[in-house]
């Protein structure tokens, strides 16, 4: 029981694996930004987004478009859905000392 229950997810044969996984990668590209490139808060709502969607699903993005396959961010809503959701998640619930 447990051992298949194991074996589910690592293989990422459950119940809501594909945006559970495009969630916690848009999230990972979103703490990436907000720790990085935005610690400050310099940039503007949009270049930090782009910089969520690029860092988040590079690969995804530009390894089948040179290959010219089209990618699953094109093709697929959930990628991009889960970059809005894990952006307002990282940079606009938590409210700042400043904010107040």
């Amino acid at each position: 029981m447990i051992m298949d229950a194991l074996l589910a997810y690592l293989t990422g044969k459950f119940a809501f694996s594909a945006e559970l996984q495009a969630f916690w990668m848009a999230f990972q590209g979103a703490m990436t930004v907000r720790r990085g490139a935005n610690k400050d808060r310099n940039l503007t709502w949009f270049h930090a987004f782009m910089l969520t969607v690029v860092s988040s699903y590079a690969g995804a993005i530009f390894g089948p478009f040179w290959m010219g396959r089209p990618t699953s961010m094109l093709s697929n809503d959930l990628n991009f859905a889960s970059c809005i959701v894990a952006f307002v998640f990282v940079n606009q619930l938590p409210r700042s000392e400043e904010r107040r």
